[in-house]
């Protein structure tokens, strides 16, 4: 891939949606531009609320042809980088959006590709094996990022992360810790720096006595710190610390166009 002089503005979305099952990460999918691409990885389970047929959405999600036999990690991983690639050339026209969901499945595949299936069988491997899996992993993550498609977006879990390593003679539940990206080791907060975007998904209350609704943390605040906007400062100052779970609100805040 060439290095390119970028003379003139261009607009590409990363974005990665961090949260909680059940905090409608995969619901707000469908608030993305279309024609989409949707890829369940393997091992994501909670695809069933994006239509299947729809004209502008191309579904695509993991089946076991034969549960009898054993996959291949490895030929699960080509398959994912298939589909992928071919979004990301226009095989169904010109895409618009990729969404990848369960970024946190597709990193437990390549651990359990690079452990030669150890990972899931709970056995025993060489540490020095996360950080091969990291790299694929980053790998991928490049692949789309360097993309012409305008817009991609990926999904993945979030749980609490130690704010620093263990002191010698610390009990583990000494140390804070805070809520960011659930991924294997510094990973977690390694990947924050990935993308331009980096939400967090909550159920809140809009307003008091209103019904909960999905929203996007668009900066560190309480627990959640593993979020965050790159973004020009003159913009970035009049961000809200959350807004819907919207990707129209959210793009419309990102070109100043008005309050959550």
């Amino acid at each position: 891939m060439p290095l390119v002089r970028s003379d003139t503005p261009t607009t590409r979305r990363r974005i990665l949606i961090s949260g909680e099952p059940n905090t409608y990460k995969t619901t707000s999918l469908l608030t993305f531009p279309r024609p989409l691409v949707y890829l369940a990885y393997p091992g994501e389970k909670g695809h069933a609320v994006i239509p299947g047929g729809a004209p502008d959405i191309f579904k695509y999600t993991w089946q076991v042809d034969d549960p009898t036999k054993p996959e291949s990690p490895y030929q699960v991983l080509a398959d994912v980088r298939k589909v992928t690639t071919e979004a990301l050339c226009g095989a169904h026209g010109k895409e618009i959006t990729f969404a990848g969901d369960g970024l946190h499945k597709l990193h437990a595949y390549m651990l359990n590709a690079v452990t030669e299936g150890a990972y899931f069988k709970g056995d025993e491997f060489e540490p020095r094996l996360y950080g091969r899996a990291t790299e694929m992993f980053l790998s991928y993550l490049a692949l789309v990022a360097h993309s012409t498609v305008p817009v991609a977006v990926f999904t993945v879990w979030s749980g609490q992360e130690p704010d620093r390593p263990k002191k010698p003679g610390e009990r583990t539940g000494d140390i804070p810790t805070h809520i960011y990206p659930e991924l294997p080791g510094k990973l977690a907060k390694r990947i924050i720096g990935e993308f331009e975007i980096v939400v967090g998904s909550v159920l809140r209350s809009p307003k008091p006595g209103a019904p909960l609704a999905g929203q996007w943390q668009l900066r560190p605040d309480g627990d959640i710190r593993g979020v965050g906007v790159k973004i020009a400062p003159d913009i970035a100052k009049t961000l809200p610390l959350a807004c819907a779970a919207d990707y129209r609100v959210l793009d419309n805040l990102l070109t100043g166009g008005g309050t959550a």
